[in-house]
């Protein structure tokens, strides 16, 4: 029979928050409206009702002071939504204003922040996503004209629907992360396409926010390789992929309407979409090597980490680590009155505004620090980029085939054949080009991974950056994992040992950085530890044979052997630092070492988790292979380690007995193989010193 690969879309968490400006105003006159000291706010809202005034500048001013609200905290969220804001903006989303419309929009964007699903839910019921399709329509029609747009820098009622469209789009994504349903729907609307598909090409005079959204969303509904929108795009637009990968490898100084500070996050998701296009029709290795490849070095290679981290450590001294605080936090205090009922005048509403209005320090610590985080976000874009190219070229590329179709079964197991031998190939390219790149990428990917370890980097580690650093930090040790496993062996032995020491060295720290109870980042930091065993795999497989050994002290063995035996660790940890402990100690006088290592290897084979059963006595079949190493005969026979493999028959058969192998096929098969090996292992064992 011949293997098929069939693409699931999973829908990826976004990595951070989205590059354009938040949705709403950054700040808004009115923002603290009916709020007190601590951030409280009364049982009703009567600002809701504003919304629906005659007069356009009390629905400006309205808008825009419920947009920052639903950006404030959760408790303020919660009472808008308990007063039903959402319903009250799903009205308002028909003023016939666009400037209006854009603080509404942002106001429900913004609403959205926490507990997506359940508002987007609500949004739905309430009739916001067919009232935002009606409004991208609209959009469309007005900007699609049949020729190229005029300067919109002139054109001065460009501008509003630009905004909304950029407003509407960055919404519009939150529903398509949200739902499938919500993906059909816009995949059938042409108009809606069209002009997303319009944003994405160099020579339109688009904004950058409009293209970037633009981007973000034919992203996701691309995402998906067996989607009919896929060929659709192909057929009516066969020089999108040409455009988009122009932009990738060349840079994107082609958009007419382009800025700097947008410039790579432009170039890295253009570079995704060619990923999620080009699949079905491009040679991943072609689109790794042109498109991913250019675009994640220069975004990477033009970060200035250290001017970032610099210009941070300035920030908190400037404005205090306290207002730094609460800019990084968003709460900002206020005069704690509430505003005047009934029409304000434009004197009374600046002066109103001025009383609440918050700290002029704190506006201008937030505005700073969102342009230094919205760098980190085009890095942890890029990197997830690299990860996922690199993570789908590293697997087995197998062809769909009908299931309709009738062949014999020579004829599809010589097609079987010849699909490996494809793959085989296609994967020795695929290591070739990526140890080529390795020069370039490792040297990036180092001085990401060290972000935030004081031991190690002499970098400023400012506490206003510091969940963008740690997003960096752990995006850039999985993309450097995945790298180093895929290297060719010629990259390990062109390194010399004050090279691999150094970097064992900052990966050991790193580790241990991470798993200290200082670190206080969860499931981020066990994931920054799992990467660097990853790595430290890697290498000990790759430099396995060759005349460089990897120098390792005894504190670090004993770090690895604590990831094995602690419990709570997830199975791919323990696995990961086990192969890791096996490799460092199968080698000649490390005798005591190895003790230590096998008595571990052992215990693991009680372990609860099947995997790391399997795994473990893997890794004892490797370590103790043959009676020549110098320490089998005081180890493997001193010790006795014959007989307690003997005594744990039973329990790898229980083990595997237990595996549902109906449910999970590959993992009851490794068993298999594993308690084959097992008996194997005893008899030779037995024999080679009869």
């Amino acid at each position: 029979m011949t293997k098929t690969r069939k693409q699931i879309r999973v829908k990826r968490d976004r990595p951070g928050p989205l590059p354009s400006r938040k949705a709403g105003p950054t700040v808004s006159t009115a923002s603290d409206n009916g709020t007190d000291g601590s951030g409280s706010m009364p049982a009703s809202i009567p600002i809701l009702n504003k919304l629906s005034s005659l007069d356009v500048d009390d629905r400006a001013w309205t808008a825009s002071a419920i947009a920052h609200l639903a950006a404030e905290n959760q408790q303020t969220r919660q009472l808008l939504l308990a007063n039903n804001v959402i319903g009250e903006l799903s009205k308002a989303m028909a003023d016939p204003n666009p400037e209006i419309a854009v603080e509404i929009i942002g106001a429900l964007r913004n609403l959205a922040l926490e507990d997506e699903v359940n508002i987007l839910e609500e949004m739905k019921m309430k009739n916001v996503f067919d009232l935002l399709l009606s409004h991208l329509i609209r959009i469309a029609e007005a900007l699609l004209p049949n020729q190229i747009q005029p300067d919109i820098t002139a054109d001065e009622k460009a501008v509003p629907l630009y905004r909304l469209a950029e407003q509407c789009l960055l919404l519009l994504l939150s529903f398509l992360q949200f739902s499938e349903q919500c993906m059909s729907s816009v995949a059938a609307s042409s108009s809606i396409l069209n002009f997303m598909i319009y944003a994405s090409f160099p020579n339109h005079n688009i904004p950058t926010p409009v293209i970037t959204a633009s981007l973000h969303c034919l992203n996701v509904l691309a995402d998906d390789a067996e989607s009919s929108l896929i060929s659709s795009l192909h057929e009516s637009h066969p020089d999108l992929i040409t455009s988009l990968l122009d932009v990738a490898s060349e840079g994107s100084y082609g958009f007419n309407a382009f800025d700097d500070d947008n410039r790579m996050m432009v170039r890295v998701l253009a570079a995704n979409l060619v990923c999620n296009l080009a699949a079905a029709r491009e040679s991943k290795l072609q689109v790794f090597t042109n498109a991913v490849l250019p675009a994640v070095i220069s975004a990477l290679s033009s970060f200035d980490l250290a001017g970032c981290l610099g210009r941070g450590a300035e920030l908190e001294k400037e404005f205090e680590i306290d207002v730094v605080s609460k800019a990084v936090n968003g709460s900002i205090s206020n005069s704690g009155e509430s505003a005047p009922e009934g029409d304000m005048v434009e004197d009374e509403r600046q002066t109103y505004a001025e009383e609440v209005s918050p700290s002029g320090k704190v506006l201008k610590a937030q505005s700073a620090i969102s342009v230094l985080e919205s760098h980190f976000v085009t890095v942890h874009y890029a990197l997830e980029l690299l990860a996922n190219a690199l993570a789908d070229t590293s697997s087995s590329d197998w062809a769909d085939i009908e299931s309709g179709r009738e062949v014999c079964d020579i004829a599809m197991m010589d097609h079987s054949e010849a699909i490996e031998q494809d793959d085989d190939a296609s994967s020795d390219l695929m290591a070739q080009v990526m140890t080529q790149s390795a020069p370039t990428l490792v040297p990036l990917l180092a001085s990401l991974c060290q972000l935030g370890c004081l031991r190690i980097s002499p970098s400023p580690n400012p506490a206003c950056l510091s969940s963008s650093m740690q997003g960096t930090r752990v995006r850039a040790l999985s993309c450097m994992e995945t790298l180093t496993m895929g290297l060719d062996k010629s990259w390990f032995e062109s390194k010399n040992c004050q090279e691999i020491t150094a970097m064992w060295s900052w990966l050991a720290d790193i580790a241990n950085h991470c798993s200290s109870t200082d670190g206080g980042n969860g499931a981020s930091d066990l994931e920054s530890v799992e990467s660097c065993v990853g790595v430290m795999w890697a290498f000990c497989r790759g430099l396995t044979g060759s005349s460089v050994q990897i120098v390792y002290t005894d504190q670090q063995l004993d770090a690895l052997i604590s990831l094995c035996t602690y419990s709570n660790n997830p199975p791919s940890l323990i696995i990961k630092a086990l192969h890791v402990l096996s490799l460092l100690v199968s080698r000649p006088s490390h005798m005591l070492q190895n003790k230590k290592v096998g008595l571990v290897l052992l215990a693991l084979i009680g372990s609860s988790s099947p995997e790391v059963v399997f795994e473990a006595l893997d890794a004892i079949f490797d370590v103790y292979a043959d009676a020549s190493f110098d320490y089998d005969a005081p180890v493997f026979v001193g010790m006795g380690f014959l007989k307690r493999l003997k005594d744990s028959v039973e329990i790898v058969k229980d083990k595997v007995k237990n595996v549902d192998r109906k449910k999970d096929k590959v993992l009851f098969a490794r068993g298999k193989e594993a308690m084959e090996n097992l008996l194997a292992f005893i008899q030779y064992k037995e024999s080679e010193r009869a």
